[in-house]
């Protein structure tokens, strides 16, 4: 099951998502994925995603294509995020 805590802002504008368990077969790809693109879709431009380590290979796919596709300040945190920019070094050559 994956949990997340509902969206909020904070004093800079920020959109948060925290996620703060995961389940398997791309449950939290589609809790990340399906909640940023729609904050994006809704006018939001700077967002911070917590992510716990244990994140699986299709939401790394999912948070990737949101860093290089999106017009977005996107500011990764937790364990979750190393994982993510190993990933975006080793598959795409990109560096954070």
């Amino acid at each position: 099951m994956v949990r997340t805590k509902t969206y909020e802002h904070d004093e800079a504008g920020n959109c948060i998502l925290t996620v703060s368990a995961a389940s398997q077969n791309g449950g939290m790809a589609q809790v990340v994925g399906g909640h940023l693109f729609r904050r994006y879709l809704e006018g939001d431009r700077s967002f911070i995603i917590r992510l716990p380590g244990n994140i699986g290979q299709t939401t790394m796919e999912v948070i990737s294509g949101a860093l290089l596709g999106l017009n977005a300040n996107i500011r990764l945190e937790g364990d979750g995020a190393v994982r993510v920019e190993e990933y975006l070094r080793e598959e795409h050559g990109h560096q954070l």
